[in-house]
C-alpha cells in the first residue's frame, strides 16, 4: 500500500494538471475532472480522518514543499468544490505542514517563506469568508508585519 504522503503527492499531481486547465480556456474540463476525482480527494486528502493521518505523519516524513505548494496554489480550483469547513481544515493543515519545514532549519529558505505567506493569506481569506472579520483583519495585518520582518520594511 501507499503511504499517506504518497497518496497526497499523487493527488497534488492531479491537482496540478487540473489547475493548469482551470487557469486556461479548458476550465470546463478541469471542473469536470475535479468532479470525478472529488470522492477520492475528499476521502484520502480533505476529510478530517485523512488530515489527522497526514498530521500524524508530519514528524516522521514531512510533506515535500512542492506538494504543499501545489495544493496551496490549487486553492482557487478547490474552492469551487470544497465546502468552507473543509477548506478551513485544509488551510490549517497546510500551515502545520509548512511549519515543520520552518522548524527543521529551513526557516531561512525563500521557498518556505513564500509558501508560508501564501498559506497565511489563504487562512485570512477563510476567516473572512466565515465572517470572522476582526480575526481576518488581524491575520492580514500579521502578514504585513511578517513580510516586513522577513523581507524588510522597504520591500514592496
Amino acid at each position: 500500500g501507499h503511504t499517506i504522503v504518497e497518496i497526497l503527492q499523487h493527488f497534488a499531481a492531479l491537482l496540478r494538471d487540473m489547475d493548469d486547465d482551470y487557469n486556461s480556456e479548458r476550465v470546463a474540463g478541469a471542473l469536470a475532472r475535479l468532479d470525478v476525482d472529488m470522492d477520492g480527494l475528499e476521502h484520502y486528502v480533505f476529510s478530517e480522518q485523512a488530515l489527522a493521518r497526514l498530521r500524524g505523519s508530519l514528524t516522521e516524513s514531512p510533506i515535500p514543499l512542492s506538494v504543499l505548494g501545489q495544493v496551496a496554489s490549487s486553492y482557487g480550483l478547490l474552492k469551487t468544490r470544497l465546502c468552507l469547513p473543509a477548506r478551513a481544515r485544509l488551510v490549517d493543515f497546510l500551515l502545520e505542514a509548512v511549519t515543520v519545514h520552518r522548524r527543521e532549519g529551513e526557516s531561512q529558505s525563500e521557498e518556505v517563506d513564500r509558501l508560508c505567506e501564501s498559506i497565511l493569506i489563504l487562512k485570512a481569506s477563510v476567516l473572512e469568508e466565515r465572517g470572522h472579520y476582526e480575526q481576518a483583519l488581524e491575520a492580514y495585518q500579521g502578514i504585513v508585519q511578517w513580510r516586513q520582518q522577513t523581507l524588510g520594511k522597504g520591500h514592496p
